[in-house]
Formats: C-alpha cells, structure tokens, sequence
C-alpha cells in the first residue's frame, strides 16, 4: 500500500494523497461498523465473560481482507472483505506484503507485558470488591490513535 500512496503523492500531489487515504480509512471503518454485529457476536459465544469489566481490553482479533478498487475519479468502492485471507505465499511479493501484515498486526495487539495477568486479577479482584479501575487498569494508549502508522 506504501509504494501505491507514494505513486499517488508523486502523481498528484501530497494533498490527493491524503483525501485518498482518509477516503480508505472511512470505507474502512463503514464497513467495520458494518460487520460488528456478527463479530461481536463470535466473540462473546467464543470467549468467557470478562470478570475485569473490560479493564484490559480485548482478548482476541481478527485480521479481514479488504478488497477494495477504485474509480477514475479515485473513489474507493469495496469488492468483498474476506473473513479468513489467505495467507500462503507463492510469490517472494507475496510473503513480504504478508509477513508486513503479520508484523504490523502483531504490533497493534500484541502489547502485553510480564505483570498483565497480575493486573488482570487485580482489575477482577477490584471489581467484586465495587472499586473502581485503578491506573493500574485503566485503558493503554492505542497505536490506533497514532497520527500515522509505520508503514501505511
């Protein structure tokens, strides 16, 4: 998506980048509000109910393949999202448009450290008691709300 967002900016300016990119961020997010339902769905009939009243986020995700084409006006329309991509490679492009994704999902969810599941029984403990989260508890910054990401 990197070389394709440059090719853009050369091709039409940083400020058609951007336009373009928020237009894939707002397609993006459409069609996760969309989906939410079924996915929350199989998250609560796949996991036990969170004793920690949800101090420690979630405890699952879920990549999905957006397949998306644009038209000469270069507006985004989605084609499909996929809820199990493929991930096998046949290419050397392949795997290193694939192991980006890997890595890159990894980073945005992967944020544990040695004393979660301490903080995690104390977050229960605190809860049965009536107390209210601790800063112990309380929600971490998200990559999420970084400006940019590393690498689109």
């Amino acid at each position: 998506l990197r070389w394709f967002m440059e090719y853009i900016a050369e091709e039409h300016g940083e400020k058609e980048r951007d336009k373009l990119w928020n237009k894939f961020k707002g397609l993006c997010v459409k069609m996760a509000l969309a989906v939410w339902p079924s996915l929350e769905a199989e998250y609560r009939n796949s996991f036990p109910k969170d004793q920690s009243g949800g101090a420690m986020g979630s405890r699952s995700f879920e990549v999905l393949g957006v397949d998306v084409m644009m038209d000469e006006k270069r507006r985004p329309i989605l084609i499909e999202v996929n809820h199990l991509p493929s991930f096998t490679c046949d290419s050397p492009l392949d795997e290193d448009i694939k192991s980006r994704v890997v890595q890159q999902t990894l980073d945005m969810v992967c944020r544990l450290d040695g004393g979660d599941k301490a903080t995690y029984d104390a977050a229960v403990a605190a809860r049965l008691r009536g107390e209210p989260p601790t800063a112990a508890t309380a929600e971490r910054e998200s990559i999420l709300d970084a400006l940019s990401y590393k690498d689109y």
